[in-house]
C-alpha cells in the first residue's frame, strides 16, 4: 500500500518539528551527497567488473600450437620405448 499524500505531509510535519527548519537544509544537502556518492560508487564498481570480465577474454584467446615434424615425434616414441625398456626389471638368473 502507498502512502498517501495526507500520510506524506503528517510524516513532513514530524521531521520538522523533530528537526527544526534551519537543519532541514542541511539534512537534504547530505542525503543528497550520500545518494550522489552512492550512484558514483556504484558506477565505479560496475566499470571495474567489466574491465575485469573483459580483460580474461582477450588474454585467454587460442594460440596455434606449431605443428611436430614426423621425425620429432618418431624419436619422442623412440625415447618412451627406451625409457620403458630401461625401467622394466629383468629376469638375468
Amino acid at each position: 500500500m502507498k502512502p498517501g499524500i495526507w500520510q506524506l505531509l503528517i510524516i513532513l510535519l514530524i521531521v520538522l518539528i523533530l528537526f527544526g527548519s534551519k537543519k532541514l537544509p542541511e539534512l537534504g544537502s547530505a542525503m543528497g551527497k550520500t545518494i550522489k556518492g552512492f550512484k558514483n560508487s556504484i558506477k565505479d564498481t560496475e566499470e571495474a567488473f567489466a574491465e575485469e570480465n573483459a580483460a580474461p577474454a582477450e588474454a585467454a584467446a587460442p594460440v596455434a600450437a606449431p605443428a611436430a615434424a614426423p621425425e620429432a615425434a618418431a624419436a619422442a616414441a623412440a625415447a618412451a620405448t627406451v625409457a620403458a625398456e630401461a625401467a622394466a626389471p629383468t629376469n638375468n638368473q
